[in-house]
């Protein structure tokens, strides 16, 4: 007998959260896994990925109200995705209690049932008293009655206590609250032209006429943006190559370097190749840019972007080889980092272990990049260093120890894409750098510089 496709879907949400929570895979990955197996399609689709990222973004406080603290060290997993489950049937759904209870309890019952194929193995009876007990303590207001202004500052916003600590210290407490607002929020989707093969104005007037809501990107030349999600994949013109997904914050990196006519550029650490694509777009059949990662499997799907995007004039090189075909006029490092910038898309940042140690790793990684990478950088080039966090340790440190450490290097003004009030500091000086944060760019949040080897 068929179940309720509404059970259903509630019981896949269980077990994708569980997931979740279980694996180490970035989430957009492991939901994909997931829906592939389940054989998902369509709205149910959707619904699934929306509704496991607004679990996930609200995880800090389940776990805060759960556990009367912030530790992600010890973990039950099926307790937890049981209380999250309740939780989204009275705060996402709002559903009356006893619906609440009626439900999850199905919704156990029906997961307990799978659980040979998802192997997720539970007692339905005993989890139901956990989320008993956790229901008690929400509605009698125990669940915050005994937290420290910390612990409630981070339930409030869902962001882990060591993160929030270190934004109100830095910016005070109206900003860092606007941050940490920004960081919990929705996502806009951000797409860019491929004006190798359409212009933006000819992209947003296709976009409109397929009914999208399109507009320009508020800093991007070549960026357009959706308020709405929709499904692109099924579009002519992305069959097309004429747009690719890229937040705004990632495509300045690419109009902070600026490639000239003729330029030689090296994507030093391309990874996926998303700006190793802009940087050919814009570039076109006059010039040529160069895709390296010391992980070769990071560079696996930039073969078939280059070829969507109908470029010619992008290489990609051997880990340890890009020194072969140096110096460049252009070296961009878009450094490995924590990556906090990207907490909004990607809530698992929150638990990914003490912040100290991880900037003591991605420091040393940083270190490395520019020690070995602006080597290449031929005299009178440019050297564009960037990061997808908005530490200061990551960031502006970051480059003020490089420079200490570097004399042949200098800082170059960004090109006038950058020259706007929101970038300017407060004595309208030269901007060579900057941090770009949701709350008031509408981007992820990114650090940008641009420096300059010093002529011979």
């Amino acid at each position: 007998m068929a179940i309720d496709p509404r059970l259903e879907l509630q019981t896949f949400l269980f077990l994708l959260y569980h997931r979740l929570i279980t694996e180490s895979q970035p989430p957009d990955q492991a939901i994909g896994g997931f829906l592939r197996k389940c054989k998902v399609r369509g709205g149910a689709r959707g619904f699934l990925a929306s509704a496991s990222f607004a679990l996930l973004r609200k995880r800090v406080r389940l776990r805060i109200l759960w556990l009367g603290k912030g530790d992600f060290s010890h973990s039950s997993p099926t307790e937890e995705a049981a209380c999250a489950i309740w939780r989204w049937f009275r705060e996402d759904m709002a559903n009356p209690i006893e619906e609440c209870m009626a439900s999850t309890r199905a919704v156990l019952g029906e997961a307990a049932s799978m659980s040979p194929k998802y192997h997720v193995e539970f007692d339905a009876d005993q989890l139901m008293n956990r989320v008993h007990e956790f229901a008690e303590r929400v509605f009698e207001g125990t669940a915050e009655s005994g937290l420290n202004p910390e612990l409630r500052r981070a339930a409030r916003y869902s962001i882990s206590p060591e993160i929030l600590s270190r934004w109100w210290e830095r910016f005070g407490e109206e900003e860092a609250a606007l941050l940490a607002e920004s960081m919990t929020s929705k996502t806009p989707l951000d797409i860019r032209a491929n004006e190798h093969l359409a212009s933006t104005e000819k992209v947003l007037m296709a976009l409109n006429e397929e009914g999208l809501e399109a507009m320009p990107s508020r800093f991007s030349p070549d960026g357009i943006r959706l308020e709405k999600k929709a499904a692109l994949q099924h579009l002519e013109m992305t069959k097309a190559g004429w747009i690719e997904v890229q937040d705004e914050g990632s495509q300045l990196v690419c109009h902070a370097l600026e490639p000239k006519s003729g330029w030689r550029v090296l994507d030093a650490c391309a990874g996926g190749g998303g700006k190793t694509v802009h940087l050919g777009s814009m570039l076109a059949k006059d010039g040529q840019v160069y895709a390296h990662d010391i992980d070769a499997s990071r560079l696996e799907s930039v073969a078939k972007r280059v070829i969507h995007a109908q470029l010619e004039n992008v290489r990609t090189l051997d880990p340890g080889t890009g020194d072969r075909h140096g110096p460049y006029d252009a070296v961009l490092i878009d450094a490995p980092c924590l990556g906090l910038g990207r907490l909004r898309r990607d809530p698992t940042l929150n638990w990914q272990g003490p912040i100290a140690e991880r900037l003591d790793e991605a420091t040393h990684a940083q270190r490395q990049c520019l020690n070995e990478y602006s080597k290449l950088v031929k005299p009178g080039g440019v050297l564009v260093y960037a990061t997808c966090s908005i530490e200061p340790e990551e960031t502006s440190e970051m480059i003020e120890w490089f420079l200490r450490d570097n004399p042949e290097f200098r800082r170059s003004e960004l090109p006038a894409t950058f020259q706007k009030p929101s970038f300017n500091p407060a004595d309208g000086g030269e901007v060579s750098e900057v941090t770009l944060l949701p709350h008031i760019h509408e981007t992820d949040g990114f650090y940008i510089a641009r420096l300059e080897k010093v002529p011979d």
